[in-house]
C-alpha cells in the first residue's frame, strides 16, 4: 500500500517540529475490495441465482429427520446444497424448483435412497459416488449434456432414473443396472435407442420429445410394460417390438406411423396410442385381443369398414377417433356403438345406451 505525507502546518511540537501524518493513499478504484469488517453482504439485494441459499434457510431441519422436502418458491429457492451431513437418518432429499447449479454437498448423505433435483440448473452429474444405497433418482428439467456417468459402480441398487427434459444426445453408462425398473429420458436430443442390453429389470421406459427414427436396441428387454416413444419421427415399427410379449402400454402417437406391422405376438397389450399418425390399416389389430384402450385420433380412416378389425376385440372399452374424416359422418356414435358392443368410451364422451 503506498503511503502520502498530510502536513499540518498549524500544529507542532515541543522543540518547534511540524508533525507529519502518513495516510493511506486511496487504492484505484478497479482494485477496490470491500473489507471483511465492513460487515455481510444483504442477499436480499442480490439477484436470486446469486444468493447462498441453504435447505435449512427455507425448512425447518431436525437432525433426526429422514425426510427433507422443499419446493422452491419466489422467495425460498435453495442455490446451495449444504449443512445435511449431520443428518444420520436421511433416506429423502426433495429440493425442486430451486436455483442449484451443481450437487456438491450430497457426497456424504449415505443413507439416501431417494434423491431429486427436479428442475433445477445442474448440468453436470456427479457427487453420487458413495450413495450405494439410492433407490431413486430424478434429475428431469435440468440442464445435463451427458449421462456418461459410472452409475452401477456408484449407486448399484438404483431402480428408477429420471433424466427428463435435459440436453442429452446419446443413451450411456447404464450398463450394469440390474435392477433398474424405470427410466425417463423424454425430452431430450436422442436418436438411437442403444445401451440397455443389461437394463432387463426395466418395466417402463419413457423416450417421447425425442429424434428417434426407428425402434432398435430393445430386444432384451422382456419384462417391459410400458414404453413412450410418441413425438419422435418414427415411419414403421419395424421388428423392433417384437420380443416384447409383456408390454402392455404403448404410447407412439405423434409420429408418422400408417399401419400395425410390427407389433408383439402374441400381445398383451391392453392399451395402444397411434394418435396422429395418420393411421390407415388396421389389418393385424384383430390380433391384440387384451386391447382395451386404442387411441387413433387424426387418422385417416374414411369409412366404418376400416373398422372392421377392431371389432373382433372382445375387450375394447374405449376409443379415439376424433378428428378423423369419419368423426365427420352424421351417424359416427351411433354406429361405432352399435358396432362395439362393450364401448364406454368414445372420444372424450362417455357411452350411454338405452
Amino acid at each position: 500500500m503506498e503511503f502520502v505525507n498530510e502536513e499540518d502546518n498549524n500544529a507542532s511540537d515541543s522543540t518547534g517540529n511540524r508533525e507529519v501524518n502518513l495516510i493511506p493513499a486511496p487504492e484505484k478504484a478497479s482494485n477496490f475490495k470491500l473489507p471483511e469488517f465492513c460487515g455481510e453482504i444483504d442477499q436480499t439485494k442480490l439477484p436470486p441465482v446469486e444468493r447462498v441459499v441453504l435447505p435449512r434457510d427455507v425448512v425447518e431441519i431436525k437432525e433426526d429427520d429422514d425426510t427433507v422436502y422443499v419446493i422452491g418458491t419466489k422467495d425460498g429457492k435453495v442455490t446451495l446444497i449444504d449443512g445435511l451431513d449431520h443428518m444420520k437418518h436421511l433416506k429423502t432429499l426433495v429440493l425442486r424448483s430451486c436455483l442449484i447449479s451443481r450437487m456438491e454437498g450430497v457426497e456424504n448423505l449415505v443413507t439416501l435412497s431417494k434423491l431429486e433435483l427436479y428442475d433445477n440448473q445442474v448440468e453436470e452429474i456427479s457427487s453420487i459416488q458413495r450413495l450405494s444405497n439410492l433407490r431413486v433418482l430424478d434429475l428431469s428439467f435440468n440442464a445435463i449434456r451427458e449421462m456418461n456417468f459410472p452409475f452401477s459402480a456408484c449407486v448399484p441398487l438404483l431402480e428408477e432414473l429420471y433424466l427428463a427434459q435435459n440436453k442429452l444426445r446419446k443413451i450411456e453408462g447404464l450398463s450394469g443396472l440390474t435392477h433398474l425398473r424405470i427410466l425417463d429420458l423424454g425430452a431430450n436430443r436422442i436418436r438411437d435407442i442403444e445401451g440397455l442390453e443389461s437394463n432387463t429389470s426395466l418395466k417402463s421406459l419413457w423416450l417421447g420429445k425425442n429424434k428417434i427414427e426407428q425402434i432398435t436396441g430393445l430386444d432384451s428387454l422382456v419384462n417391459l410394460e410400458q414404453l413412450d416413444i410418441q413425438n419422435n419421427r418414427l415411419t414403421s415399427l419395424n421388428e423392433g417390438l417384437r420380443n416384447l410379449h409383456k408390454l402392455k402400454e404403448l404410447y407412439l402417437a405423434c409420429n408418422r406411423i400408417q399401419s400395425l406391422a410390427g407389433l408383439p405376438n402374441p400381445s398383451n397389450l391392453n392399451v395402444i396410442d397411434l394418435s396422429t399418425n395418420g393411421l390407415s390399416s388396421l389389418h393385424g389389430a384383430e390380433d391384440l385381443t387384451n386391447l382395451e384402450e386404442f387411441w387413433m385420433s387424426s387418422s385417416a380412416f374414411h369409412s366404418f369398414d376400416d373398422l372392421k378389425p377392431i371389432t373382433l376385440l372382445p375387450n375394447l372399452t374405449c376409443v379415439y377417433l376424433e378428428h378423423s374424416p369419419i368423426s365427420k359422418d352424421f351417424e359416427y356414435r351411433k354406429t361405432l356403438t352399435k358396432m362395439l358392443p362393450k364401448l364406454e368410451q368414445l372420444d372424450a364422451t362417455p357411452v350411454h345406451r338405452i
